[in-house]
């Protein structure tokens, strides 16, 4: 299966190239801290770890188009507007947080309320684009 995989030791080398003094250990701990929910870790055969960018959360594509039957049976999915991040209608009645209600609910129980809203929605469609891509 292919997926969005990074090396911890590509991100600390990334990180000092910039300035930042990141260690390996410390690159696991905050990324393992950050949300099981969003990455998983594996332990490389050159001891490296492999962060993959997985959210176990997603966005519910029925919502938007009235299919959801959220009263019937408990979705699970995120509601979110078709233009999250960066809508401009005035008043738009799709939820653009994960403040109340189902969203709430679901960033809670997945430990990532702390999470920025606009950071998460990215992971979940970066995470969509690579399934199409690589056909997962």
């Amino acid at each position: 299966k292919q997926s969005l995989a990074l090396k911890d030791s590509d991100i600390s080398l990334s990180l000092v190239a910039q300035g930042v003094q990141c260690y390996k250990e410390e690159v696991r701990r905050h990324v393992q801290s950050l949300s099981p929910a969003l990455f998983q870790l594996s332990i490389n055969k050159d001891n490296t770890t492999g962060i993959r960018v997985d959210p176990a959360i997603d966005i519910c594509d029925n919502f938007l188009a009235g299919r959801c039957h959220n009263t019937v049976k408990k979705c699970d999915k995120l509601h979110l507007c078709r233009e999250f991040g960066h809508c401009k209608i005035p008043k738009c009645r799709f939820p653009h947080d994960f403040n109340h209600g189902q969203n709430l609910r679901i960033v809670q129980q997945m430990n990532c309320a702390d999470i920025n809203c606009e950071l998460l929605v990215k992971l979940i469609q970066l995470k969509k684009s690579s399934e199409r891509k690589f056909g997962s």
